[in-house]
């Protein structure tokens, strides 16, 4: 086991470009294209959201950490980029990826029970008994080359929001990048032990809340194969800062609720614009943060863009200065904003009962409930 990021198997064999996971998905569809052809099914953000509902059923009947939900969606993940989803009984997979994360998280279920109450959860369309689980256990384990230790960025947020930091933490700047340029979660230069952590910078409870809800939200997207954790905690924190929404729309916010989303994600957009963080600024640092009391991009004032600053300097532009003074790829939490912007749009059509009947359809028409 690797106690950090930068030398685990998680940074050298699942952390992909976009590139890399395209190809890999494309691949699977064009190997399978007769049965992507002969089986539709909803587009991949929806079948996101549907399989974290489904592992969040499967969790609240069996009470379990929500670590053991998030790694179980990262296995799910990792799996289908390898097989092709036609090929399999996705209540199975999603079974068993629960009960070895259960393992892997230290809180392990019983076989049987996991057998039990995915039959009382999926009825019509998961029959497996305990062998079945075991063998798709063993081909999980094998397909994931048993690389199964993950890291959370649900343990970065904490690093990088207490003021009192863990002995125990890892750094989350780039330990290989001996200048003051932004670290890239693809670099895989050679080690240098006087890196240091980030100062860290304090949330408000209500902040906390909306971050711990923003990372959990990230599980839906593919996020977790593209980025490092840390990466994915400091986006949270942009968000959870960035966003207050009131005691109406907090109720929706990041907790999975359709109504408020586009909401939500028109106030992202304006809050990229004013943090001077929009999809055409630039990758470095000094693009972002060249006016960070002012938080638009070429000087010009937040204030203008409808903005309010109370004080000499909002607690925005405190956060803009704080990730400009950091080692963090700033592109990169750039990207995985919008990513989850995306994300909470989509979220608006999300049906469930679409999704179930158009995988049950593959699932039945080619014999897999059985399974």
């Amino acid at each position: 086991m690797s106690a950090s990021w930068w030398d685990s198997t998680q940074r050298k064999f699942w952390t992909l470009s976009k590139q890399e996971l395209s190809e890999a998905l494309k691949k699977l569809e064009y190997d399978d294209r007769q049965l992507v052809q002969q089986y539709p099914l909803p587009e991949k953000r929806l079948l996101n959201i549907f399989f974290s509902t489904q592992i969040q059923k499967l969790g609240r009947r069996v009470t379990v950490r929500q670590q053991a939900l998030a790694t179980a969606q990262v296995y799910l993940k990792r799996y289908y980029t390898r097989v092709e989803i036609r090929q399999t009984n996705p209540y199975l997979v999603l079974a068993t990826a629960f009960y070895l994360a259960c393992k892997m998280e230290e809180c392990p279920q019983h076989i049987r029970l996991i057998v039990a109450e995915g039959r009382q959860t999926w009825p019509d369309l998961f029959h497996a008994d305990i062998s079945a689980l075991g063998e798709t256990e063993f081909h999980l384990i094998s397909t994931l080359n048993a690389q199964l230790i993950l890291h959370h960025p649900y343990r970065s947020l904490l690093d990088l929001t207490t003021s009192t930091q863990n002995p125990n933490a890892q750094s989350h700047a780039n330990p290989h990048n001996t200048n003051n340029t932004p670290s890239s979660s693809q670099n895989n230069p050679q080690s240098n032990p006087s890196a240091a952590a980030p100062t860290p910078f304090p949330l408000t409870p209500e902040e906390t809340s909306l971050a711990w809800s923003t990372i959990n939200d990230h599980y839906l997207t593919d996020l977790p194969l593209l980025h490092a954790p840390h990466v994915i905690a400091i986006t949270a924190v942009f968000l959870a800062v960035a966003l207050k929404p009131s005691s109406t729309t907090s109720q929706n916010y990041g907790s999975g609720g359709a109504a408020g989303g586009q909401a939500h994600a028109a106030a992202m957009q304006g809050a990229l614009i004013n943090a001077g963080m929009g999809r055409g600024g630039g990758g470095g640092g000094g693009g972002y943060f060249s006016n960070a009391g002012g938080l638009t991009p070429g000087g010009g004032s937040a204030a203008g863009a409808g903005a309010t600053a109370p004080g000499p300097q909002s607690r925005l532009a405190k956060l803009v200065t704080w990730l400009a003074e950091s080692s963090i790829a700033v592109d990169e939490v750039v990207e995985c904003v919008q990513e989850l912007v995306s994300l909470w749009e989509v979220w608006e059509r999300f049906n469930e009962k679409v999704c179930k009947e158009q995988i049950a359809r593959f699932v039945k028409g080619r014999g897999l409930d059985g399974v």
